[in-house]
């Protein structure tokens, strides 16, 4: 990309922006994206101290927050083609570039007019893949794409608050879709099985990035002894300056008494997952809580959404923060309808109320006896599903009716996940 012709096309905007008030400046460029917000940056000295301003990216952030962006991942690598560009030549994948000197890869960003290489670097080593990233707003307009190449298990762990955790194979870095900036951490503690239970969230308190870790110590396959540990990362006094708290992981003291499922959420300093032990009652027990401040491990009443069905499936039930509160989502076959329940709390009173109740046979081709549904979050009024389509379904919660973006192209394997544009580096 020119960045001198971009400058040259915005100075005549600069000089009208010039005579106006600071407030309107602000709020006329705290609306632009991130991605061109950093090539605003070049048109004149004005336009850099102003972006780059504290106050600015805090009222960009703001704003940020009521219009999400998507990240999705596709992570069937056999699809992924080297020479594939789509209508507007955008290439699908790019290349990956090996770097003889370290024997390591890295993976490239895709724009319509350049190519990026991103920090994150893994070994080279037989087995690997690349899995493809694509970055978009709701509407479905593509900012960039780009491939990593990954040895294993891959998943993406949203904090609902501009970054996003990736963790391969216990393996750990965080990610601004935004700037694309990547920050490895310590390595984390080794588990005795192959699956690695991890959540990653934001606490607007502390201003602080939480990501909890759970392993298993055990070498036993009928005995757990699960241990947890906690990475910190603050947000600081200065938007943008992302910085670890400690160079280490914090171990929680007390045991973990159950397995739990991997997609947990963080709300109001408090961990919470579902249960997914075979030795538990999970008729009494299905969430289980941690207080980061109390770093006490308790079982969570929850309310009746035991499936209607004879045969439960895992993805009935699903943990979901949804405007800053826990969400419990129970989706049912017979009759087909999804239930929210939200969890109120008051001192040590615990109650749960049914919050959204959609009805799913509203949604066009769908079988939830074949497919997978689940809450992906919420935005404008709408609470957002994927319902395994090619595009995205929207439930306005007043009118009690769905509306399908399409033109989204997901496949039927693909991740995907809410974040918020911000300015964040490392």
């Amino acid at each position: 990309m020119d960045h001198n012709k971009i400058s040259k096309a915005l100075r005549p905007y600069s000089a009208e922006l010039s005579c106006l008030p600071e407030e309107v400046k602000v709020n006329i460029l705290s609306r632009l994206p991130v991605k061109l917000l950093c090539q605003c940056r070049s048109v004149s000295k004005e336009w850099l101290g102003l972006i780059s301003s504290p106050f600015f990216r805090s009222v960009h952030m703001e704003i940020s927050k009521e219009n999400h962006m998507l990240l999705l991942l596709d992570s069937d690598g056999d699809d992924l083609d080297e020479d594939d560009e789509d209508e507007d030549g955008i290439q699908e994948n790019a290349d990956l570039q090996n770097n003889e000197a370290n024997n390591e890869e890295m993976g490239q960003i895709n724009h319509p007019d350049e190519v990026v290489q991103v920090g994150y670097k893994i070994k080279s080593m037989p087995g690997i893949r690349p899995i493809c990233f694509t970055a978009m707003d709701l509407k479905g307009v593509i900012e960039y794409m780009f491939s990593i190449p990954v040895d294993g298990k891959f998943d993406m762990l949203p904090s609902n608050h501009g970054l996003v955790c990736f963790n391969n194979n216990g393996n750990f870095h965080v990610y601004n879709p935004s700037t694309q900036a990547f920050l490895a951490l310590p390595a984390a503690s080794a588990s005795t099985c192959d699956e690695t239970v991890s959540t990653f969230g934001y606490l607007p308190s502390t201003k602080e990035y939480k990501l909890a870790h759970m392993y298993d110590r055990s070498m036993s396959l009928y005995i757990y002894d699960i241990g947890c540990e906690i990475y910190t990362l603050s947000a600081g006094t200065t938007p943008g300056e992302i910085t670890a708290v400690q160079p280490f992981w914090k171990q929680i003291k007390e045991k973990c008494p159950f397995a739990v499922d991997g997609k947990g959420v963080l709300v109001n300093n408090v961990f919470y997952w579902l249960i997914w032990d075979d030795h538990a009652d999970r008729e009494n027990k299905l969430v289980l809580s941690l207080d980061l401040e109390e770093e006490k491990f308790k079982v969570v009443p929850h309310p009746p959404v035991i499936s209607r069905t004879s045969n439960p499936i895992a993805h009935d039930i699903q943990l979901i923060e949804l405007r800053g509160n826990l969400c419990l989502v129970g989706s049912y076959a017979d009759p087909p309808v999804m239930d929210i329940w939200m969890l109120e709390t008051d001192g040590s009173n615990i109650a749960w109320t049914k919050e959204y109740s959609l009805d799913l046979s509203l949604l066009d081709d769908f079988d939830i006896h074949s497919t997978q549904i689940g809450v992906v979050g919420y935005h404008n009024g709408e609470i957002i599903v994927d319902s395994g389509t090619e595009g995205l379904d929207f439930y306005n919660v007043e009118t009690q009716t769905f509306r399908r973006q399409f033109n989204m192209n997901f496949k039927t394997n693909t991740k995907l996940c809410l974040y918020t544009d911000c300015f964040a580096t490392f």
